[in-house]
């Protein structure tokens, strides 16, 4: 229940931060406020989720629970068998590759420098900034330098005695071009705990968790798992030739599912922003505020001390 609390205040911050910043720097990336639905074929885990409703509405999460039948009439891409659904009406979805190449426009646009294929091998900090060295040998100084570099952060931050537990969980997708009778709401398959998120031009499939350290390989039995899911979820599945792209990427993933945000330990120029697991886009505009208060000593929007990284001491 900390670690919900805590996820729920960032959540909450960064839901309505998003929609701010989409509007402020006009991100074209297809962001729609319609909600997120668990849908379940299995009776048992659909009783489960549902006593966990009241729970969630005390961290002022709403949702509304939805029999199975009604469901299906309310979308009609799904086969027949749900013994229900629940519904998020809070919550929205955007295509994170657009968003984010949005944001470097935004950030480019306001003068901002972003150096591509620059790989950052070692960060060496002092008592007035830090140094950053890249791999084909030249350095960029600031007095300021913040880490955010998901599931490679430990690597950078290990030798400056920076104890960092993320691990990374191994995720895959799977992307098509428009489909007859694809879902029209993002929905979770519940009992297979695989997403589908529907776009103006198609959708995704996406899913798993695999802790396989940081492999590079696209296992076809995890990609397998997510074409299964959409058979036994939809009336349509996409063929299995029709993907334009199958993808894998690393979660970085933390003991109590919290992101590590603040201070470097013992490096007072030093900032992290690592460890948020499944939900890096949905709270990245709260943690980019929280960070940047705390970086020029503002009144931070949000209580800090849940993510704070000393919490892995």
């Amino acid at each position: 229940m900390e670690s919900a609390r805590g996820r729920a205040a960032i959540l909450r911050e960064s839901r309505v931060r998003l929609a701010q910043w989409i509007e402020r720097y006009g991100l074209d990336c297809q962001f729609t406020a319609s909600g997120l639905d668990y849908v379940f074929r299995a009776r048992r885990n659909f009783d489960e989720y549902v006593a966990e409703c009241g729970p969630l509405a005390e961290l002022g999460i709403a949702t509304e629970v939805i029999d199975g039948a009604e469901y299906q009439r309310r979308e009609p891409a799904l086969r027949e068998g749900l013994v229900g659904a629940i519904h998020f009406p809070d919550d929205a979805h955007l295509r994170p590759d657009r968003y984010t190449a949005g944001l470097a426009r935004a950030i480019r646009d306001r003068g901002g420098v972003i150096e591509e294929q620059a790989t950052a091998i070692a960060l060496l900090p002092d008592a007035t900034g830090a140094t950053v060295e890249l791999a084909d040998g030249s350095r960029r100084r600031a007095r300021e330098v913040v880490v955010a570099m998901a599931a490679w952060t430990p690597r950078l931050l290990r030798p400056l005695g920076v104890r960092l537990p993320i691990q990374p969980g191994k995720g895959y997708s799977i992307t098509y071009g428009p489909q007859p009778g694809a879902p029209r709401r993002p929905l979770v398959l519940k009992d297979r705990q695989v997403f589908v998120t529907p776009w103006e031009d198609g959708f995704r499939l996406g899913s798993t968790m695999e802790f396989s350290g940081q492999d590079t390989s696209l296992n076809p039995v995890r990609l397998g798992a997510l074409e299964r899911a959409a058979r036994e979820y939809l009336r349509q599945p996409p063929p299995v030739d029709a993907a334009l792209e199958k993808w894998y990427g690393w979660r970085p993933m933390t003991y109590d599912d919290l992101p590590a945000l603040g201070p470097a330990p013992g490096h007072p120029h030093v900032w992290i922003a690592a460890g948020h697991g499944m939900l890096g886009i949905s709270m990245s505009a709260a943690s980019g505020q929280l960070l940047a208060d705390l970086v020029t000593g503002r009144a931070p929007a949000i209580d800090p001390h849940p993510y704070r990284v000393e919490r892995f001491r």
